[in-house]
């Protein structure tokens, strides 16, 4: 992992810098243009490139040129919704799972780009939900969301394999007759781990397979799709797993070291004179409306109640021992190799 001591001053400088807003956003979403709210959560997502030392990887990146889809990853950490939130330049929202209202910062990000929060153990509520972001698609040609059909992280510490993608987080793409694009990222377990030494480059792979058009997959069911979506997915985070050591191999070298950090500087500088632009336009507009805005209650997506806390631990207490089952497999697995 990162040193904490390396990035508790950028990392906290750049939350003082961007919250103010963030947090205006993501009580008052229904004052604010849609693409306004997008810039600034790229822009805080973006910011964190540069103190995470983090090298992209991209693949495929031309698939995302074109009208509104529906971004299918794969799930391997707490750090994915951030990395491609910088990575996509186009608004996105989030579905996330309901813990994440009581996150600081993180809530006010998938608030402020029209994400929604799913209850896993409620199923009514995901369908509703999930029916809710193909109508949101369906009604603005400009919205595209980021899923995780897996509904969980890699539990698998060592190989970082995926769970089964779950049939019923297409049903979005239906409604809103809406393309897919397949997705896979490797290596953003890498930034948030406690027990390996700091690196001096992160690299993290993405891939953006083609798309898959509506007229491709109407005639399918949701079972065929996601199994269709899922084998693709598995087939490049496959490639991506034997590549990472050469990768993270060849980054770390001094001399490779110093022209990705210097890489990251520049594009970290070009991207903020990109910025003060959008500011220029931007932050004159956002103060009228704040000024013009009617009183009205924050914002408030969901509700998490005791049991829903109750609910995540026994959750957590499942995901810690299929972790530990991962372990024991690969132990025993070593053992009877010798």
């Amino acid at each position: 992992m990162p040193s904490l001591l390396r990035l508790v001053w950028p990392v906290g400088a750049r939350v003082i810098k961007y919250y103010g807003w963030l947090r205006e956003f993501s009580r008052h979403p229904e004052t604010y243009p849609l693409e306004m709210r997008f810039h600034h959560t790229h822009a805080f997502a973006y910011s964190l490139i540069k103190p995470f030392r983090i090298r992209f990887i991209y693949r495929g990146l031309e698939n995302t040129v074109g009208e509104r889809a529906l971004f299918v990853f794969n799930h391997q950490s707490d750090f994915d919704p951030p990395v491609i939130m910088a990575v996509l330049d186009t608004p996105v929202g989030f579905l996330a799972k309901k813990k994440i209202v009581t996150f600081p910062i993180i809530n006010h990000i998938v608030n402020a780009t029209d994400g929604d929060y799913l209850d896993r153990n409620d199923v009514r509520q995901e369908l509703r939900t999930i029916k809710g972001i193909g109508k949101k698609m369906a009604q603005d040609p400009n919205m595209s969301y980021v899923i995780f059909p897996e509904g969980k992280r890699s539990q698998d510490p060592l190989d970082h394999t995926m769970s089964p993608y779950k049939p019923g987080a297409f049903k979005s793409a239906y409604l809103a007759k809406a393309d897919i694009i397949p997705c896979a990222l490797f290596g953003t377990y890498r930034c948030l781990e406690f027990n390996r030494a700091d690196q001096r480059v992160y690299p993290i792979q993405i891939s953006f397979l083609p798309r898959i058009r509506y007229e491709d997959y109407k005639g399918m069911s949701t079972v065929e799709l996601a199994q269709h979506i899922e084998n693709l997915t598995r087939a490049e985070v496959a490639r991506m797993r034997a590549l990472q050591p050469s990768l993270e191999f060849y980054w770390n070298q001094p001399e490779h070291a110093r022209e990705a950090r210097w890489e990251i500087r520049h594009q970290a500088k070009l991207f903020e004179r990109k910025r003060r632009e959008q500011l220029a336009v931007e932050r004159p507009l956002a103060r009228q409306l704040r000024a013009k805005k009617p009183r009205s209650k924050p914002y408030v997506p969901c509700t998490y109640t005791r049991q829903d806390a109750a609910n995540d631990r026994r959750a957590k207490a499942e995901r810690k021992a299929e972790r530990r089952r991962f372990i024991a497999e690969h132990e025993k697995a070593q053992k009877g190799g010798r």
